[in-house]
């Protein structure tokens, strides 16, 4: 019998911003350098232009459907079958519960092999009684499920996951697109950052993220390192609660919005930067955490000390005192001291660059595809 078509099952995909987005993209090109066949089945329109994609070495399958939120089970139900019909045998990677309950249920009469990815939010956020079953279901039924965290894992155990067929693949980073360099002239310019230390956040603004922290902090910064700027890459709806706290901390000339970058600029930004930092946080209400923290194998790959919350998953994206620091994230003190420990000590800050560049090249999305191939074929 051939080996099975790997199905990536998403309704996150490029150009949605977010890190299943970037999850289901990077595994979607791990799997097919290593040779197998990948077919990425995604919503039509987050999708987009299918062009975008005739260089990866994956294919792409829209799925259609105008009201996924009120039919998304129906809907479920017709693209499973297809997938039975068109790729048999598969292998179906769903990047959350919800998209996989209808495979799982399935699996056994039409013989495919069902993987759940579990990240973070989606197991966290509870939801009523029936949406608490229905995740139970889909974890119990699954063949695997894979979390990429032990934060994420435990959440998994909780929900009514098997501890058995549960298993922790931690998120990757690709070392040949993040890689350390000098600053690009054009960004030093651009943003008027001659002779600044730049601190840096990458990441979507919303409230989790901790943008609003560092700025808090950046007074305590500044006293001991008057250079110093913070720069904050990214869009979302919270940008105006934080130019408001700029503005109340007296620190607006020192905060720098610089919006959406593509990806392929982040490693610059990476490398314009002296030490990136996160200090993310749960908000429980909400079902709001970080189950991994990407960004901060990014920082590592191109050499940069990073400073992380320690909330949900971020301790496994850290090594503490070795590829940065994990700070109580509402603790504006603790923040600004880590901060200015990196800003003033050079070879700190280099010794960790390096730890994190080396992290790095070990947690590879190629080595966690590897990984998940092992898994899906016991």
């Amino acid at each position: 019998m051939r080996d099975r078509t790997r199905i990536i099952l998403t309704l996150d995909f490029p150009p949605k911003e977010g890190g299943i987005s970037e999850w289901a993209l990077q595994m979607a090109r791990s799997f097919g350098r290593s040779g197998e066949r990948v077919v990425v089945f995604c919503r039509r329109r987050v999708l987009g232009n299918r062009s975008t994609y005739l260089h990866e070495p994956f294919e792409v399958a829209p799925m259609s459907g105008r009201n996924w939120a009120g039919l998304k089970h129906l809907y479920l139900i017709y693209y499973t079958l297809k997938i039975r019909l068109k790729n048999h045998p598969a292998a179906i990677y769903a990047t959350n519960w919800e998209l996989g309950m209808v495979p799982s249920l399935l699996s056994a009469v039409l013989d495919l092999k069902v993987v759940l990815v579990a990240h973070g939010c989606e197991i966290v956020r509870a939801g009523g009684g029936c949406r608490r079953r229905l995740k139970r279901i889909a974890l119990g039924r699954a063949d695997w499920v894979v979390a990429v965290s032990r934060y994420t894992r435990g959440k998994v155990l909780e929900a009514g996951g098997h501890e058995d067929r549960t298993r922790v693949v931690a998120n990757g980073v690709d070392p040949s697109q993040f890689c350390p360099g000098s600053r690009p002239d054009d960004l030093v310019r651009r943003f008027g950052l001659e002779k600044k230390k730049v601190i840096l956040t990458l990441a979507r603004l919303v409230e989790r993220k901790g943008h609003d922290q560092v700025i808090e902090a950046l007074p305590e910064v500044l006293a001991a390192v008057p250079e110093a700027v913070y720069l904050i890459v990214g869009r979302g709806s919270y940008r105006e609660k934080l130019e408001e706290i700029a503005e109340r901390r007296g620190v607006r000339d020192q905060v720098i919005f610089a919006g959406y970058v593509p990806d392929a600029e982040r490693a610059d930004f990476y490398n314009l930067s002296d030490v990136v930092a996160m200090p993310c946080r749960e908000l429980a209400d909400q079902g709001n955490v970080e189950g991994f923290g990407i960004v901060f194998l990014e920082a590592g790959a191109c050499g940069k000390p990073v400073i992380g919350g320690r909330s949900g998953g971020v301790e496994d994206a850290i090594v503490e005192g070795e590829t940065g620091f994990l700070v109580d994230p509402m603790d504006g003190h603790q923040i600004a001291d880590r901060l200015i420990r990196l800003l003033t000590d050079a070879s700190l800050a280099r010794a960790m660059g390096d730890k994190g560049r080396l992290r790095a090249e070990g947690l590879t999305w190629d080595h966690a595809a590897r990984r998940l191939l092992q898994l899906e074929r016991k």
